[in-house]
């Protein structure tokens, strides 16, 4: 099918049925003489150092579960692009006092596990859990959303954890 769409980046798995990634990217490269690039995202992290014919380094390897900055940073390095970041017009603004109303603290750590995986999916099905179930605010909402738009993992990972623990405080 790669060759139909012919792609940029093809993500492999290496455990498929029939098949196998290895089988599949030895095709690939060997067979096709495609120099697509070929990034493998496999549990095994012993995979990564493994020796091959196709061309694989290391560094192609993303274990599960992936972190999205070293997804970024595999693409950013393999593929032209122009990065569009999120202009803050002044950085002073959160100096403003905002009165958030954090949700429960099981919400909040679950929010700080997908941060740690970068799961940005995951991230956002909280968030709209939260708010359909009006545990916060419409502040904290909008914070956590413009966060998750601009993909500031870590400054996500700070706001959640300072509103851990000002709901530890309030314990």
């Amino acid at each position: 099918m790669y060759q139909a769409y012919q792609p940029d980046i093809i993500f492999m798995d290496l455990a498929m049925p029939g098949m196998d990634g290895w089988e599949t990217i030895n095709v690939i490269r060997n067979v096709h003489k495609s120099d697509v690039n070929i990034a493998i995202i496999s549990a095994n992290a012993f995979d990564r150092n493994l020796e091959n014919d196709s061309d694989i380094t290391a560094q192609d390897f993303l274990v599960k579960p992936v972190n999205l900055l070293d997804l970024i940073n595999w693409i950013s390095d393999h593929v032209s692009l122009e990065w569009v970041y999120a202009h803050v017009v002044n950085e002073d603004i959160e100096s403003i006092e905002i009165d958030y109303q954090f949700p429960p603290v099981d919400r909040l750590e679950s929010i700080l596990n997908f941060v740690d995986l970068g799961y940005m999916a995951g991230i956002r099905n909280v968030i709209d859990e939260i708010e359909q179930q009006q545990q916060a605010n419409p502040a904290f909402i909008n914070k956590m959303r413009n966060l998750a738009q601009a993909f500031d993992i870590d400054a996500m990972k700070l706001f959640i954890e300072t509103a851990l623990e000002n709901r530890l405080d309030e314990q």
